[in-house]
């Protein structure tokens, strides 16, 4: 925004103040003329002379420039063009955070509800396996019975340590958005 103000500081008239110090001396060790030095015996030293042959100038100047070709109009254009870019980058990055925490949220809750039903199926399995084994052991079920239970028992397990994995990624990933944990730069 202040670019834009700048840029429309060409259609205003400028006022510079100007100052200017300037000394001028002479050092000659001999200047002739007709056959006679003209340079006296006692000649002051540089320094002394510029002290006195010091002179100063303060001007003040305004300019108005009437017509630039457009150079200014232009500039301006320009400085709102990147004003406004950088307005619709702010919202654009500002949408895809606030996108960005609403996935991380929603991935969260269903990493909860995964991990609540992965322990109702673990525990269904386990009441099955032990209601199968239960009747191999009386004779009532095969052993193919029984091992399907216990591989169905061991997928269940299974099941909860992988919901449980994916319910500690996403709570660190909200700590992160939420800006709790540090970045780790390695």
């Amino acid at each position: 925004d202040w670019n834009i103000k700048v840029a429309r500081s060409g259609f205003f008239p400028k006022l510079d103040l100007g100052f200017n110090v300037f000394q001028n001396g002479r050092y000659l060790n001999q200047q002739n003329s007709a056959g006679v030095n003209l340079v006296p015996p006692t000649q002051d030293p540089v320094w002394a002379q510029l002290g006195e042959h010091t002179y100063f100038s303060v001007g003040l100047t305004l300019t108005w420039n009437i017509f630039d070709r457009f150079v200014t109009m232009d500039n301006v254009e320009h400085a709102q063009v990147a004003f406004n870019n950088s307005q619709l980058d702010y919202t654009d990055n500002r949408l895809k955070i606030q996108g960005e925490i609403r996935k991380v949220l929603g991935d969260y809750r269903g990493a909860v509800q995964q991990l609540e039903t992965t322990a109702k199926g673990l525990q269904a399995a386990q009441q099955a396996y032990d209601a199968v084994k239960g009747r191999y052991e009386v004779g009532a079920a095969t052993f193919v019975d029984l091992t399907t239970a216990q591989s169905t028992l061991v997928q269940s397990q299974t099941a909860k340590m992988q919901s449980q994995i994916d319910f500690i990624l996403q709570k660190k990933l909200i700590e992160f958005y939420a800006g709790d944990t540090p970045i780790d730069s390695k």
